[in-house]
């Protein structure tokens, strides 16, 4: 995970003269060139050793993810070449739901709409959609966005979030609006 940002985005990009994100993949095109954000992990690594390989979030859902150093704990998926544009992960087994960490970057261009989706497929071919917006239903890695709730706001509560140096789980207290729902298949335009 920690890998993010010191990776080349040089593919795909216009032929042309563009206003575009810098090669690490962060930053502005008017200022801010060299911008990056150091991602460390080394905080969710020692409470997963901690936990037996886990982490339990407030709500008392328990996560799997591994504490060693070095051993995979992310799988990236982008629109950049140096990525797949999606993964498929097998599931078996009967469950009431499913909880995934979810660990985001874009930039602020892209907020607000559908950056991507997590669908799942059941035995019988029926399938069930996410739609990954944010601040809607994910956040960006490497920090908190700016909430004015003038023209910077959200649709509903902060989400608990996990500071991957520390290791600390945040719960957010809820702001204004309406709660934040997750409904499969559902788009906003």
């Amino acid at each position: 995970m920690a890998q993010i940002f010191k990776n080349e985005y040089r593919s795909p990009r216009s032929p042309f003269v563009s206003l575009a994100i810098p090669k690490q993949g962060i930053g502005a095109w008017a200022g801010h060139v060299n911008a990056t954000a150091d991602i460390d992990d080394l905080g969710l690594r020692a409470a997963a050793r901690a936990g037996g390989g886990r982490i339990t979030l407030p709500n008392g859902v328990r996560l799997a993810t591994p504490g060693e150093a070095g051993a995979k704990n992310v799988i990236f998926v982008s629109q950049w070449d140096n990525y797949p544009k999606e993964v498929t992960v097998p599931l078996t087994g009967k469950a009431r739901g499913v909880a995934l960490l979810m660990a985001a970057s874009t930039n602020h261009m892209q907020s607000q709409f559908d950056n991507g989706e997590i669908v799942v497929t059941y035995a019988d071919g029926s399938e069930s959609k996410l739609a990954l917006e944010n601040p809607t239903t994910w956040w960006p890695i490497d920090q908190d966005y700016f909430i004015d709730d003038y023209p910077f706001q959200i649709p509903g509560p902060l989400p608990t979030r996990v500071n991957l140096k520390s290791g600390e789980i945040r719960e957010s207290r809820p702001s204004k609006g309406a709660a934040v729902r997750f409904r499969a298949g559902q788009r906003r335009c």
